[in-house]
């Protein structure tokens, strides 16, 4: 009888609506998920400042190459 009664002390014990576990796991989904997509918002918007200095790099050159090749212009426009 009194082992019995150990026993459903124990299963009451167990059950908790949320273990320390089940809260830890959670916690470091949530955190797992944040990292990755900060680090692919934070790619995402690395690889578009780089699109626009590429852009204006490209553009500035096409520019010189326009003015050095326009007839009547100086040739001698350095960027």
């Amino acid at each position: 009888m009194n082992h019995e009664k150990e026993k459903k002390r124990k299963r009451e014990k167990e059950k908790k609506t949320f273990s320390m576990r089940m809260v830890l796991n959670v916690v470091g989904l949530f955190a797992f998920i944040g990292m990755t997509v900060g680090a692919y918002t934070q790619a995402y918007y690395l690889d578009e400042h780089l699109e626009l200095l590429r852009f204006a790099y490209m553009t500035a050159l096409e520019w010189k190459e326009f003015f050095c090749l326009c007839p009547g212009r100086p040739s001698s426009i350095s960027f």
